[in-house]
């Protein structure tokens, strides 16, 4: 009995267990289902999805291309646009090549015409005239340099043969005209012995009218050879006077030109001369002022120095001043403020 019972307790497991299994199986089969429908589900939604991806894209494209055939148009039409700078340099370049057309068109004389050529041509032809005749440009070259050989020749000559002439010359206008003066006194000895005993006449010595440069101021030196005023007896003077000249209406007044006087040494050795050198400046407010006013008469008023050296400088027998009875004065006066007429 106790089997029998058991029996049908098993088959009815084996019922509820089957039937389990069916179920599981069942709901395995749902989910898979689901998860199919699912998973089409969402493979729908993304071919719906790119879509409107893709014609997004497309007018993108589409406006990207817009946009570069815009800014090409932007471009080609800027580039189109007139350049005030630019058209000018170009205005310039025109005109310049206008004018080296003009140039070249434009006839001119040979370049060695002062030698002789009488060639006239286009200036771009003067080039070609310069390279073919350059054997005829020689030849004109070597005739000018003959001719001038020709008259430099007897100059050349002539001063060669005469050139103490000039040197005679020159010596000339540096005693008597110029911005030297030389001055030589003779018979030094009996003018001294006579002042001595009183007699004065021929103590007071004058040189000869010299100009100070050839269109200068004209002027006379004087000296006293027994001294003057209060140094008689004991310094020898030396004092000048502005003349009228021939040029005084072109010269600037007051006179103002400063004066070297000098009482030369005449030792015979050059380099032992001590010569006694004085300077006369106008512009020294001890001189007189009315002494270098354009003259109205004959001279002006002297001016100088009272004593430029002792009287015993004059003494041959100690001194070197005095030789063969005779001494010399020199006077330089300064070209600076003295125009050159």
């Amino acid at each position: 009995m106790d089997q029998e019972q058991k029996r049908p307790l098993s088959k009815k497991s084996n019922k509820s267990s089957k039937s389990a299994t069916s179920t599981r199986s069942n709901d395995k089969r749902s989910k898979s289902s689901q998860s199919q429908g699912s998973s089409s589900n969402s493979s729908d939604k993304d071919v719906v999805n790119s879509t409107p991806t893709n014609e997004s894209k497309t007018k993108n494209d589409e406006l990207k291309v817009q946009d570069g055939d815009d800014k090409s148009t932007a471009d080609s039409s800027q580039s189109n646009e007139s350049n005030p700078v630019e058209d000018g340099v170009n205005d310039e370049n025109e005109e310049k090549q206008e004018s080296s057309e003009e140039e070249a068109e434009e006839e001119i004389q040979c370049s060695f015409e002062h030698v002789g050529c009488t060639h006239v041509g286009k200036k771009s032809e003067l080039l070609k005239h310069n390279r073919t005749q350059a054997l005829l440009h020689m030849d004109l070259l070597a005739a000018v340099l003959i001719h001038t050989r020709n008259i430099l020749e007897p100059i050349q000559t002539f001063s060669q043969e005469n050139g103490s002439l000039f040197d005679n010359l020159e010596a000339t206008m540096s005693k008597g005209i110029g911005s030297q003066l030389l001055w030589k006194i003779e018979g030094i000895k009996d003018k001294l012995l006579a002042a001595t005993k009183g007699d004065l006449s021929h103590s007071t010595q004058y040189s000869k009218p010299f100009y100070t440069s050839p269109h200068g101021y004209k002027l006379i030196a004087e000296t006293h050879l027994y001294g003057y005023g209060e140094e008689q007896g004991k310094s020898l003077p030396f004092f000048l006077f502005i003349c009228k000249g021939e040029w005084d209406s072109l010269l600037p007044w007051p006179f103002k030109a400063q004066i070297t006087v000098v009482l030369m040494d005449q030792k015979e050795d050059e380099d032992s001369r001590k010569n006694i050198v004085t300077i006369i400046n106008p512009e020294d407010p001890s001189m007189p002022k009315e002494a270098f006013k354009k003259p109205t008469k004959d001279k002006n008023s002297r001016f100088g120095n009272n004593k430029i050296a002792p009287l015993v400088t004059l003494n041959a027998e100690k001194h070197t001043f005095t030789k063969d009875d005779a001494i010399v004065f020199q006077v330089l006066v300064g070209q600076e403020t003295i125009p050159a007429l």
